[in-house]
């Protein structure tokens, strides 16, 4: 494990949901039938989309075992659980009824998921999607700043549909105001950010502050016409996703998966540490990994995920706060695909990210 990695706590979720876009990273990768994939586990959500690509296998891999027994467990309801059942546990849709579902998947969970959620009887009844670090975080922002900012009335008519000139004059005339912009650089400030949504550790890199990036990237979000499909958004205004499911959860997505589930397999350890286990891979979903990395530590990294992946191979990852690109490491042998990351940057519904880059060998 890399040193800056050594301070985090790494026995509590920090996402339980994954934050990057499943359909840009589908199109960005792009992976053969039957190709080896790679995947950053973190929340299991765009793992579990790669499978809709009939990998021969997919290895998700995450430094974290609480993100891998989150990933498990969301692995065993995909298994056993038809769609109703699955989106009730999860936390998609109410239930009371999610600890004894619960013990109807423990019997195919490993020894070491098995004792972790035992231990957290109090989450898994309130509905795993929403015990994140950072999801409990945004609960805040829903349900103590957002009525500070706006009515009530105001709040639930961002996401209504609209046109793009309708979306923009709605945004500034009504939703981008003097309170709104206070509030929103105070709870997204490094201190508040650091200590309640994310590690400090995670920040350490960050180029400039982080409310300063978020701030110019959350206006053009808001402000534009494909926000009411955005089931991002919905989550940090609302607390949940209402009927913007997430890719994986989608029915006819989920039943695919279900199908293909058979194909994963779960690491703990970095993708170089994965590497050395399961050979080379055809394509990696590197989330933001880099985003923590000290420079020296991220061209050696980058060197060594570049000897993972066979030639012709497609790595993708984001930068949030950091600027990291592999292809500018002349030793990872991998070519920018410029044009194709600054289209899916376009079209991506993670808006908090600056950019995603796609790089092939």
């Amino acid at each position: 494990m890399n040193k800056h990695l050594k301070k985090v706590d790494w026995s509590i979720v920090r996402y339980a949901n994954c934050w990057e876009d499943a359909e840009v990273l589908l199109e960005g990768l792009a992976p053969k039938k039957d190709a080896k994939i790679l995947s950053i586990a973190s929340g299991g959500d765009n793992s579990f989309a790669l499978l809709t690509q009939e990998p021969s296998l997919l290895v998700a891999t995450d430094v974290s075992f609480a993100q891998l027994h989150l990933t498990e467990l969301k692995r065993a309801a995909i298994l056993l659980l038809d769609w109703d059942e699955f989106l009730a546990f999860l936390g998609f849709r109410f239930s009371r009824k999610r600890y004894p579902v619960y013990l109807k998947l423990r019997p195919v969970l490993s020894g070491e998921a098995k004792e972790f959620w035992d231990a957290r009887r109090k989450e898994l009844e309130k509905g795993v999607i929403h015990m994140g670090k950072l999801e409990r975080y945004f609960s805040v922002f829903a349900k103590v700043l957002i009525p500070l900012m706006h009515r009530n009335r105001t709040a639930n008519a961002l996401m209504k549909e609209r046109t793009e000139e309708e979306q923009k004059r709605f945004y500034l005339n009504r939703w981008c105001n003097d309170r709104w912009n206070a509030l929103f650089r105070f709870f997204f400030s490094e201190k508040i950010m650091g200590k309640y949504g994310r590690d400090p550790q995670f920040l350490e890199q960050a180029e400039g502050s982080p409310v300063s990036r978020l701030l110019p990237r959350v206006h053009a979000c808001l402000s534009g016409a494909a926000v009411s499909g955005n089931q991002m958004v919905r989550y940090i205004l609302k607390g949940n996703f209402g009927q913007l499911l997430p890719f994986y959860a989608k029915p006819g997505n989920f039943e695919h998966i279900k199908s293909n589930i058979h194909r994963m397999e779960l690491f703990q350890g970095t993708p170089e540490q994965a590497g050395e286990v399961y050979g080379s891979f055809n394509a990696a979903n590197l989330s933001n990994i880099f985003e923590y990395m000290p420079t020296k530590d991220f061209k050696e990294t980058a060197i060594k995920i570049g000897e993972l992946i066979q030639e012709g191979g497609k790595c993708m990852y984001w930068n949030l706060f950091a600027s990291r690109r592999m292809s500018e490491e002349l030793d990872t042998g991998f070519r920018y695909m410029m044009d194709l990351s600054t289209r899916l940057s376009k079209a991506d519904k993670g808006f908090m990210y600056d950019k995603l880059i796609v790089d092939r060998k």
